[in-house]
């Protein structure tokens, strides 16, 4: 698997400071920001860019118990989610899931998708959402890929554009966050499918979950937001004696 690419802010920012004048060339500072200030804004941006995100689960029940974590993309229809981090705690144990938000395009050659359908992506293809967020999806002779991968997709979004090569129902489509699959869709020829980077994230127990797997309807409606407040990466999430959850910092 091809490991997510960390987007590189310092030069841009720096040169979008200078043309705008917030700092000057010669490193006076009385008239704009100081080269110290803003060498150490760049340095807060990019660690948040590629921060480290950690849910500490407690189980405090007297039975062991499975944990899925899954996100959903409330901007894009007929998507599937996916079992997106998983494992397991037995009664009083703790255990800890964690993630960078580095994505990526897969395709696969799942034809029906419904839930309990395990994905086996064939490629994954490193992506951005604010530069790397589009690619075309092809096949020449049953041979499936991903080629002119640009940056002329909606900020913000990560698209794939199937040609009249894919046909109907033929492949399954999706992103990855941290080289796992997120989300699954249908290919479509002459389509463009565009996932949000905006996501949400949900926790549940009620059964074991296989990584890749499609999540059931009913599995949605049982399960507990996790939300991060700004400038927190790190949750502890337990499970109660009566199968709700607590989540603080």
């Amino acid at each position: 698997m091809f490991k997510g690419i960390q987007r590189i802010l310092l030069s841009s920012s720096l040169a979008l400071l200078v043309v705008s004048g917030l700092i000057s060339c010669g490193g006076s500072s009385e008239d704009g920001l100081n080269e110290r200030s803003v060498a150490s804004m760049l340095e807060e941006e990019l660690i948040t860019s590629n921060s480290k995100y950690t849910v500490v689960l407690h189980n405090n029940t007297v039975q062991a118990a499975d944990f899925t974590i899954f996100q959903t993309d409330q901007h894009t229809s007929e998507v599937y989610s996916l079992a997106w981090l998983t494992t397991h705690a037995f009664r009083e144990e703790y255990a800890e899931l964690s993630w960078r938000s580095e994505y990526s395009f897969y395709w696969s050659r799942n034809s029906h998708l419904a839930a309990g359908i395990i994905l086996n992506p064939e490629t994954f293809l490193n992506a951005d959402p604010e530069s790397l967020n589009m690619v075309n999806f092809t096949s020449n002779g049953g041979q499936a890929s991903f080629v002119n991968q640009t940056i002329s997709g909606a900020p913000g979004y990560l698209s794939i554009d199937s040609d009249n090569t894919i046909g109907f129902g033929n492949y399954a489509i999706g992103i990855a966050m941290d080289d796992k699959p997120v989300y699954a869709t249908s290919a479509l020829a002459n389509f463009r499918t565009s996932f949000s980077a905006n996501p949400r994230f949900w926790i549940t127990v009620s059964r074991s979950y296989q990584l890749s797997e499609i999540i059931s309807s009913d599995e949605l409606s049982k399960s507990t937001e996790i939300v991060f407040p700004n400038g927190v990466t790190t949750l502890n999430v337990t499970l109660n004696q009566d199968y709700t959850f607590t989540i603080s910092p």
